[in-house]
């Protein structure tokens, strides 16, 4: 019955669509089905990789612009630059994919209102300041060497870089977001991570089902009371981590200080700004540190896979990494400081090029919150759009050797392109990732330290990805290292 009632609705809004639709519509992407349109496609994990880089590959080579029918709902994807960022800058809120995460993370940073996203943006942003980052490097520089140490037990073994990247990728964040002590770090580490990851996979499970999508069946679904549970597990694990904060910091007489020099974790401002100006409430400050943890935790563990594996085939890349470790630390055996990682340029230029070839988000999406002229084209009201930000790191404007890994490309400004919306890596628009120099410095961070100890290999010739929450490398992404001498 419940299926029937599914198709009928397919039915209608088929209908429905059709004689909406007077407006001049971009090409559709090859291999959409009646009444389901390009759905099939998206089912098996395996598949879905294929049909995205497809679509954007066809949307570079039709004019930027495409359309991709999740049933009958037009879904337009842009890989145009000019038109990416004219539809982000007006479309503020996230699309409904985003919003499956709600009982976790309503009102955090990627997936709240327009309105609400404003207000907390501002309150928020100080504690991502430079100044403010600059005090989280000595527990960058130990969570770094912890990951160093536990990769020496694996020396000349091939390694599948998932589980120890996650570990130090919920440490880090979970050091800097929290500040945990060791007691409650391991709370962390254990089954706060472990409700992530299985929250994360019943994400994606939903995100497969298309009748899922719609609340009716949702929340008549086995895979709805798994989320529940899981969600109550995260909820009871952090909400006694904040309310002992709270008790430490007005026992301590906590005072907020801007210019204060002094590791703060992200929490100790967010309470300070809800218990002194009433800015959140406690489900808002659960909401926005499982934000920076879902935010952190799967981008930076595959980012910094895809970057070792990059190093790791391009031998001339990471010996010339190596050799400006060496010049930056002076040849000696110590710690990188706030002022050594700004002088590690052609390790960022590697991480951006990496991350151009591989962004790990490689679509978001948005709402259209009204019609929207684009070019020949209009985007109605309550429809979706899509940036393919894998699709605008391809655009011509990089050149004939866009596909190609040239990190010197960006030691040239010559040869990057002159568009503010070229590199998208952490996001379009107004809402680009509040967290951007936070996971540089992570990275410059970790990958400094294993490189300096170690000697990186791989093999780029079996790689192959598939779409999960974000772009996941599934084969030939196995590391070996070995001790430099």
């Amino acid at each position: 019955m419940l299926v029937l009632v599914f198709v009928v609705c397919l039915v209608v809004l088929s209908v429905w669509r059709r004689v909406r639709s007077k407006n001049l519509m971009p090409p559709v992407v090859p291999g959409a089905l009646p009444l389901i349109g390009h759905t099939h496609h998206f089912t098996e994990f395996e598949k879905i990789w294929n049909i995205l880089e497809q679509t954007s590959l066809f949307t570079l080579n039709n004019g930027g612009i495409s359309i991709i029918k999740i049933c009958e709902y037009n879904a337009y994807i842009l890989t145009d630059p000019d038109l990416s960022l004219m539809a982000y800058n007006i479309c503020l809120n996230k699309m409904y994919f985003y919003h499956f995460t709600d009982d976790l993370v309503a009102n955090g940073l990627i997936t709240s209102e327009a309105q609400t996203w404003k207000i907390h943006r501002k309150l928020i942003n100080p504690a991502f300041n430079q100044q403010n980052l600059n005090n989280f490097i000595d527990e960058m520089n130990v969570q770094a060497k912890r990951l160093v140490s536990e990769l020496s037990t694996t020396l000349g073994k091939s390694v599948n870089m998932r589980k120890p990247l996650v570990r130090y990728t919920m440490n880090i964040t979970s050091r800097t977001t929290l500040g945990l002590n060791a007691e409650d770090q391991t709370l962390v580490e254990k089954d706060y991570a472990h409700a992530f990851e299985l929250l994360s996979v019943l994400y994606y499970q939903r995100a497969t089902k298309p009748w899922l999508h719609l609340p009716f069946f949702f929340k008549r679904s086995a895979l709805k009371r798994k989320q529940d549970k899981l969600t109550e597990t995260v909820k009871n694990i952090l909400t006694p981590i904040i309310q002992k904060r709270r008790l430490e910091m007005k026992m301590n007489s906590y005072i907020n200080n801007e210019n204060d020099d002094k590791f703060q974790p992200v929490l100790n401002r967010l309470l300070h700004l809800a218990d002194e100006q009433n800015a959140f409430t406690d489900t808002e400050i659960r909401e926005h540190l499982n934000t920076f943890v879902i935010a952190a935790y799967d981008t930076t563990t595959v980012s910094l896979t895809l970057i070792l594996m990059m190093i790791g085939w391009h031998k001339d890349v990471q010996e010339r990494i190596y050799n400006e470790i060496q010049e930056v630390l002076n040849n000696e055996d110590r710690d990188f400081t706030k002022n050594d990682l700004p002088k590690l340029v052609y390790l960022e230029a590697v991480i951006k090029e990496t991350l151009r070839l591989y962004p790990t988000v490689p679509y978001i999406g948005r709402t259209v919150n009204r019609d929207i002229a684009l070019g020949k084209y209009t985007l109605p009201a309550g429809s979706t759009c899509a940036i393919s930000l894998y699709g605008i790191h391809r655009h011509p404007m990089w050149g004939k050797d866009a596909d190609q890994f040239i990190p010197d490309r960006w030691l040239d400004p010559a040869r990057l392109p002159n568009h503010p919306n070229a590199f998208v890596a952490f996001g379009v628009g107004k809402r680009y990732c509040i967290g951007k120099q936070y996971a540089m410095m992570v990275m410059k961070t970790v990958i400094g330290h294993i490189v300096n100890q170690y000697h990186v290999h791989s093999d780029l010739s079996r790689l192959k990805f598939q779409y999960e929450v974000v772009l996941q490398p599934t084969k030939g992404h196995r590391i070996t290292y070995t001790k430099r001498t």
